[in-house]
């Protein structure tokens, strides 16, 4: 029992190792320092060996294991090809006959055409349709590349891409959103929230009344400052992790219920976002109440913890912000409710459960210290968590052909 207690986590390890070996074994070929090269891929071959040796040996193997080991022999082969070929080693045709010599000896790891065929064409789909109507950037070339290794990689993998479906289909829909943004539906608010925030949540300072956010912005200390950027940096990391963990414990449809309240929550605060166009308060404070299109993302209070840490972080998240004017509801706030619903479902650890509160009870109190959010936002971003959870608990599985949707989506990925 103590022997295996101490290898417990030595064949994970071992497997992490090789993906750590990767870039220098690509690197090693491309600057043709093939000693060097060989030296690395002997090291990767033999964690491989003992990662399997030591997980049999000592009884193991767990779902982690069983999905990330087939994911870095893949990698390690298909980044060594690549490598091989841009350093003119070997010819183009190699690939092509490595490919179908897997297909051949190793049939049975691949997609049927009924599975794959929807793949390939939803996917060619996604890059022409994102290419011409908002333009393709390098990170959905590498998540659509990332998603169809995953697919086709191995059994484990692929049940993983698909999985994890609801998180993809998130961000395209996010993305979506320059298609047509929501200030073309209907018109930009930016003075009634501000002075509903102020009417509600006023605080009076030597007869100045000030919104939250404007005392936050005169009152703030270096403390705060590291904590708002803390908290904020789990928005959505923190929540993901948590499926993640859920999937590969094993607590398949804990995860996915998890996953399709998480996608519903965000479909229903993207409508609001077209409902309510709505400037958050640091435009109110930096531009006044006249609504100006294409107007750049702002750091706000966040970019005192940059300045802190003397980074760049929330500069390039923000940088990036293509409309400003979907502060209603606020999704930041939501996220963790819905982490932490799902913790208390699945009857996670007490410290989980108390962990996540924290982050929920700090990423609200950020927002508004941040300048990110009204108080208003906060409260709506809400109460858009507990709606998403209960029209999916008590409506959509309530629902004969959605449940059992749910019931073949779950088993294919368990």
């Amino acid at each position: 029992m103590e022997v295996k207690k101490v290898f417990k986590h030595v064949p994970n390890i071992l497997t992490m190792c090789r993906f750590v070996l990767i870039p220098f074994i690509f690197g090693s070929i491309v600057n043709n320092q093939y000693v060097a090269a060989f030296v690395f891929l002997t090291l990767s071959g033999i964690t491989d060996i003992l990662d399997g040796f030591i997980a049999r040996k000592f009884n193991l193997i767990t779902n982690f294991g069983k999905l990330i080991d087939p994911l870095a022999d893949k990698a390690t082969q298909i980044s060594t090809l690549i490598a091989l070929l841009f350093a003119g080693i070997i010819p183009d045709w190699i690939l092509i006959v490595v490919f179908i010599k897997e297909t051949i000896m190793r049939k049975d790891i691949f997609p049927s055409v009924k599975e794959a065929l929807p793949v390939v064409v939803l996917t060619a789909l996604f890059l022409l349709l994102t290419a011409v109507c908002i333009g393709l950037r390098t990170e959905h070339l590498l998540m659509t590349g990332l998603f169809l290794i995953l697919f086709f990689a191995g059994k484990t993998t692929r049940k993983l891409a698909v999985a994890l479906l609801p998180f993809i289909i998130f961000g395209i829909s996010y993305d979506w959103m320059r298609v047509y943004p929501n200030y073309e539906v209907n018109p930009i608010d930016v003075q009634g929230l501000y002075e509903a925030e102020k009417s509600l949540f006023g605080i009076s300072i030597d007869g100045t009344k000030l919104i939250p956010c404007e005392y936050f912005a005169q009152n703030h200390c270096t403390v705060g400052d590291f904590f708002a950027g803390i908290f904020y940096l789990c928005w959505v990391p923190v929540p993901i992790a948590f499926g993640l963990w859920l999937y590969l414990k094993g607590e398949r449809k804990v995860y996915l219920r998890f996953a399709m309240v998480f996608l519903l929550v965000n479909i229903i605060g993207f409508a609001g976002y077209y409902i309510h166009p709505a400037a958050p308060p640091w435009y109110a404070m930096n531009y006044g109440f006249e609504p100006v299109l294409n107007t750049p993302g702002n750091v706000a209070g966040l970019g005192r913890f940059d300045e802190l840490l003397g980074c760049s972080v929330f500069h390039s998240i923000y940088g990036r912000n293509a409309n400003v004017f979907a502060a209603v509801p606020s999704l930041h706030a939501a996220y963790m409710v819905v982490a932490v619903a799902y913790a208390i479902m699945g009857r996670c650890k007490k410290w989980l459960i108390a962990l996540f509160s924290v982050i929920m009870a700090g990423i609200w109190w950020t927002a508004v210290y941040s300048g990110h959010h009204y108080l208003i936002d906060v409260m709506l971003g809400i109460s858009c968590a507990l709606l998403g959870i209960l029209v999916f608990e008590q409506g959509l599985m309530k629902w004969g052909a959605f449940k059992r949707f749910f019931e073949r989506y779950s088993w294919y990925i368990g």
